[in-house]
């Protein structure tokens, strides 16, 4: 059901390169993200929707890089920062909803076996498109240019900061919260299973994937492997997320989409996938994040030891304080 997430430019654009200091190669990435975003929604395009989904990637990315360095900017800035650029991806998000629920809806009237099931979905369909709809032209048009004043003002403001100075120390602590937030809130929600604590898992899930991109090359083929699975991962939590907005939806209003009956049992086939899903994508994540999060932090700073020698004296300084394995 859910298209592949796709971040604007080559992945490699997004990594640290050999010699780089990793503040200069936080602001370097910064700077490219942005530069894209801004670039994708100026120009008229054929795929808006594409575009929109594109930039609220990109969107997320720069949070989480943000996340990686709030030791060095401090708690005050990142909060500042972040809530800014999610109320930015706010803009965009009406438009996205609207699509992704339509389909969610297209892929489950495909997949349905019997023809009352099919007829139920499509009714159901039917109904959504025409009280969701997407918006007109002229009102996405408004608000991609009010998205580009927000992403040029946020740019402005991140080269303020003193993201230069970043160092692989802080950087690694911030790295070794997330990876710990993550695995406590996959705990939390295949223990509790609310629709709430998968939403709330995949943010940081997503914010760990975007970092460990960052930091691929220090260890090409650990990091490759986890970003692949933690790839597969966020795309099955994607789909019950977007199975858990269309649900919210239909409960809300029934009478809207078809009647009682209709979205009753449409809302059964939802429950059936995602428990589907939920069931499917336990084990990869209890695999993928099997690690306790002090060791895979200790494996990460010994690699970016190892990376900043053989990169030569034009690398950042070793990382103190911490015991490599």
């Amino acid at each position: 059901m859910r298209r592949e997430n796709i971040a604007m430019g080559k992945d490699s654009n997004f990594s640290l390169r050999p010699g780089e200091p990793t503040g200069a190669g936080v602001g370097r990435v910064l700077d490219e993200l942005f530069r894209n975003a801004i670039s994708r929604l100026e120009p008229s395009s054929r795929d808006r929707e594409e575009d929109i989904h594109a930039v609220r990637t990109t969107i997320k990315r720069v949070r989480a890089i943000l996340r990686l360095i709030q030791p060095t900017i401090g708690k005050a800035s990142f909060r500042k920062q972040n809530q800014r650029l999610q109320e930015t991806a706010r803009l965009l998000a009406p438009m996205r909803d609207a699509a992704i629920g339509l389909q969610t809806l297209q892929g489950f009237a495909s997949a349905a076996g019997r023809k009352q099931k099919r007829n139920d979905v499509c009714i159901v369909h039917d109904h959504f498109a025409k009280r969701v709809p997407l918006p007109h032209l002229g009102t996405q048009e408004a608000v991609m240019r009010a998205t580009v004043r927000a992403l040029e003002a946020h740019w402005r403001q991140l080269r303020k900061l003193s993201i230069i100075s970043a160092d692989w120390h802080e950087m690694g602590m911030g790295l070794e919260k997330v990876y710990d937030a993550c695995r406590r809130r996959m705990k939390r929600a295949l223990s509790v299973g609310d629709d709430d604590s998968f939403h709330r898992w995949r943010i940081r899930l997503k914010n760990l994937y975007y970092e460990l991109q960052f930091l691929e090359p220090i260890f090409s083929r650990r990091l490759r492997s986890m970003t692949a699975r933690l790839k597969r991962l966020e795309a099955m939590i994607g789909d019950d997320h977007d199975i858990a907005v269309l649900k919210a939806s239909l409960q809300k209003t029934p009478e809207h989409f078809g009647g009682g009956p209709v979205v009753k049992r449409v809302l059964r086939q939802l429950k059936e996938r995602s428990d589907k899903l939920r069931r499917t994508m336990r084990p990869l994540a209890e695999t993928v994040l099997d690690e306790k999060p002090g060791r895979f932090a200790r494996q990460i700073d010994r690699r970016m030891i190892k990376w900043q020698k053989a990169a030569g004296p034009g690398a950042a300084a070793e990382p103190p304080g911490r015991e490599a394995v």
